[in-house]
């Protein structure tokens, strides 16, 4: 059995940062929902997964720790496409949903997996 969770998938975007020496003094970040109430269920080692990415998401805090480094090091590197933004679930929006057996999770991931394909098919299509 594994737990099933709900929440939001979130995108953040750092749209700029201040420094004040050799720190940062203020982000300027905004966001959106990009999925209402995504399913997520914990795998084997206790990861967090997203059944529409299929993957581990950051949490808050790391979706902005590794935007500003991006931005950092593109800084640093004078590489001028830095990553500003990236996806995360919030921590305090996860909420358990019910408990199912690892079979219908299986059920779970193919149904999303094919929900995938037949939008990758249709862009191309279209394309």
């Amino acid at each position: 059995m594994k737990n099933l969770y709900k929440c939001h998938i979130r995108n953040l975007v750092i749209n700029g940062i201040t420094f004040k020496g050799n720190s940062i003094d203020e982000i300027d970040y905004s966001g959106s929902i990009l999925i209402k109430d995504a399913l997520f269920y914990r795998n084997r080692l206790g990861v967090l997964v997203s059944l529409d990415y299929d993957t581990e998401l950051c949490s808050f805090h790391e979706a902005q720790d590794f935007c500003i480094q991006s931005i950092i090091n593109a800084i640093v590197e004078k590489n001028q496409y830095p990553y500003n933004e990236c996806l995360f679930y919030n921590e305090s929006e996860l909420s358990f949903l019910r408990k199912v057996p690892n079979k219908e999770i299986k059920q779970l991931k193919k149904q999303y997996r094919e929900k995938k394909l037949k939008k990758v098919n249709k862009k191309t299509d279209n394309h």
